[in-house]
Order: C-alpha cells, then structure tokens, then sequence
C-alpha cells in the first residue's frame, strides 16, 4: 500500500508541475511589454526578469517545453502501473468482471490521470495565467529564468533547430507587436461599454486623439468673428468692444484687419484707465505686444506647442496670398484647442 500512495504523489506532484509551466507559458504569453518596462523602470527585478524572457521568447518556450516534455516522460514511466494493479486485485474479487478486471482497472487508471492531467495540469492553470499575467509573470520569471540558465545547451539546441526549420518554411518570426492609436480607442470604447470609463472620458480621449490629425484652420476663430482694437478708437469704442467679448486678449490693428501691429491685454488697458487716466487718449501701441504666427495648415499638436512657448495665449493664423504676403485668416487660443476637445466653453 504504501508504494501505492508513494505513486499517487508522486503522480499528483507530476500534474502540478505540469500545470505551473503551462500556466508560465501562459502568464509570460499574455503579459503587457510595456507594463513590464514600467515596473523594470521602478527597479524591480521581478520585472525585470520577465522582460528578459519575452525577449527571449524562443529560448523562453524551449526551456517550458523541456520541462513539460520532461515530467511527460516521468509520467509515462510511472503511469499508475501500481495503483492499476492493485485496482486490478480489487476488481478481480467480483465474479461477472473478473476476466475484465485487468482492462478495467488501466481504463479507470488512464481515464483518472488524464482528466487530472487536463483539468489541474492544463486549462485551470491557464485560465489563471490570462486572468491575472501580469502578477504570475513577475512570480514565475525567477524560477524559468534559473531552469533556462541551467537547460542552456539543450535550449540553444532546439531554439536553433526551429528558427532553421522556420527559415526552410520560408517563414519569419512575428515582431513585437505595437499598440496602436485605433486598439488603444477600442480598449476605451470597451471600457467605456462595461462602465470602468465615463462616456465623457471616452469622448475627450478620442477628441485628443483626432486632434493630432487636424490643421489649426478646423478650429481657429475666423478671420470674420475677431473683435480687435483700432489705434484710433476711442475711449467708449475700447469699453465697448471688451465689455462684449470675453476675451482677456486682442489684436491692435489700424484701420484694417491686415495693418496688424501687435497684440494688447485687457488688464493693460485697465490699467492704464485705474489709474485715472480715463478723459487722456491712450497710446495703445506703447502696450502692445508681438505676436506669434502660425500657418494655417500647421497640425493643432504642433500649434500648441509654439504657443506654450509662448508668453501669450493667442498666435495669429495666416496663410499667403498671391503676393506672397502674410494674411491673417483667424486667431487660434488655448481656448479655442480646449473647446475641441471638451466641447463649447460658455464663458461667465
């Protein structure tokens, strides 16, 4: 009896191992490159070992199949060969089977194994790897990493005999796949559906996404719609013009759109009026400031990087003109890119 249960264990443990490299296939299969690159950013090793074992892909799926292949082999020797013959003792004492007990008692036995072999050793184990890679991953990396250290000739061996045989199949090894701007949206989209992303969210990341595709021009203040400053405007025409926008910035022209001279704050006229000076014509030139231009076909990415660095929130949009001569066809603010991404903006 005691050598009965020593192979039952024996067996058990056998399926177990099976299990754990089939679920490290998995887990190491499954798992994010990028979310491994980030922790191995952080220091940890564990990361960092699983890193090294997808990049190693080959050597990483040669070393699980040795040891797969390995406990197979064990397997196949022990087989139950005890417990089938003492299973064949007991069946043997019922008269109307006992020519049969022999058959019977290996039928039990490999019908027992196999479904033990397949439910423990196969599609639990990977059905915990694809819930939870990553967490598995990071576990199962030392231990593979330290049996393919260890298995190194014989890895090499079988990693060069199937990139040969891949080669003779004419058929070259996938690269590491990229995410894309379209799968990141259906993740969005999925999350968005199961209710782990707001449709709001879902909504704005897919506006910040498009807004890398589109020129300034889709989204600029037109050239019609620009309230902007005469020099020779005069006190009330200035309170009237600020008093209806709500805008903080305008362009000071003279006489016309095009005869543009610079840029002017409202706060800089405010404060030149606080300070009493509201009956003396105000020089508008001596606060105005340069301007920024940006053509109009320019990509809204790059358009919000020059007006961060920028000390205003407004550049002039131009484009040429047969003369080719700079015409402004709008004016482009953080404000105007926000509202592309969040929707229209009611001012207070």
């Amino acid at each position: 009896m005691p050598n009965v249960l020593i192979e039952i264990l024996l067996i058990i443990a056998l399926i177990i191992l099976n299990g754990y490299f089939s679920m490290s296939e998995i887990a190491l299969l499954s798992v994010k490159k990028s979310r491994l690159r980030h922790l191995s950013k952080q220091g940890s090793k564990k990361a960092q070992n699983a890193l090294f074992l997808t990049r190693k892909s080959p050597e990483m799926l040669s070393t699980i199949q040795i040891g797969i292949t390995v406990i197979g082999i064990f397997a196949g020797a022990f087989g139950g060969a005890t417990v089938a013959e003492h299973l064949e003792k007991f069946l043997s004492v019922f008269p109307p089977i006992t020519g049969y007990s022999e058959l019977i008692s290996v039928a039990v036995v490999v019908i027992v194994i196999t479904y033990l072999s397949l439910i423990i050793g196969e599609l639990v184990p990977k059905q915990i790897a694809l819930s939870n890679p990553e967490k598995l991953s990071l576990r199962v990396a030392g231990p593979i990493k330290i049996i393919m250290k260890i298995a190194t000739p014989l890895v090499n061996l079988l990693s060069s005999s199937t990139t040969i045989l891949l080669k003779l199949l004419h058929i070259k090894p996938a690269p590491e796949q990229i995410v894309t701007e379209d799968e990141i949206k259906l993740l969005i989209a999925e999350g968005a559906e199961s209710g782990v992303f707001e449709r709001a969210e879902q909504k704005m990341v897919e506006s910040i996404f498009h807004l890398g595709n589109r020129p300034i021009k889709d989204f600029m203040t037109l050239r019609n719609a620009i309230i902007w400053l005469d020099t020779n405007d005069s006190y009330d025409e200035i309170k009237r013009k600020i008093s209806t926008s709500d805008r903080s910035i305008f362009l000071l022209c003279e006489n016309t759109l095009d005869n543009f001279i610079g840029i002017l704050e409202v706060k800089d006229i405010l404060s030149h009026y606080f300070k009493g000076n509201v009956e003396e014509k105000i020089n508008l030139r001596n606060l105005s400031q340069p301007a920024i231009k940006i053509d109009v076909d320019t990509p809204a990415l790059v358009a919000i990087e020059r007006l961060k660095r920028s000390s205003l929130n407004m550049a002039l949009v131009t484009d040429k003109n047969s003369k080719n001569k700079d015409v402004i066809m709008g004016i482009i603010t953080f404000h105007d890119i926000l509202e592309a991404i969040v929707g229209e903006i009611k001012a207070n």
